[in-house]
C-alpha cells in the first residue's frame, strides 16, 4: 500500500479528508450489514420453503405408496380371481 490520499470515485480533483473517509467507510459498512441482512432473510425464506416442498413431497410420496398398495391389492385380487375361475372350470369338467 502507499500513502498516497484517497479519491470519491469520478472525482480526481480533491482527496478525500480523514472524516469524509471515515464516512465513506461508515456508510459502506451500513451498507454490507444491510446486505447481510437481507441475505440472511433470503437464507432464512428458503429454510421454510425447502421444509414446506419436503413435507410436500412426504405427502406425494404417501400417496404413492397408498396408490401402489392399492394397485398390489388390486392385482392380487384380480389373480385370485382368475385362479378361482380356473378352479371352477376345473370342478366344471371333473363333473
Amino acid at each position: 500500500m502507499t500513502n498516497e490520499p484517497s479519491y470519491v470515485e469520478g472525482d480526481a480533483t480533491e482527496p478525500l479528508t480523514r472524516g469524509e473517509f471515515n464516512d465513506a467507510m461508515q456508510s459502506v459498512g451500513r451498507s454490507f450489514e444491510s446486505v447481510v441482512s437481507d441475505v440472511n432473510d433470503v437464507k432464512s425464506e428458503l429454510g421454510e420453503l425447502r421444509q414446506h416442498v419436503d413435507d410436500r413431497l412426504d405427502q406425494v410420496m404417501q400417496h404413492f405408496d397408498a396408490v401402489a398398495t392399492r394397485m398390489q391389492d388390486d392385482i392380487v385380487a384380480s389373480m385370485k380371481q382368475v385362479l378361482s375361475d380356473h378352479e371352477q372350470r376345473i370342478r366344471n369338467l371333473e363333473r
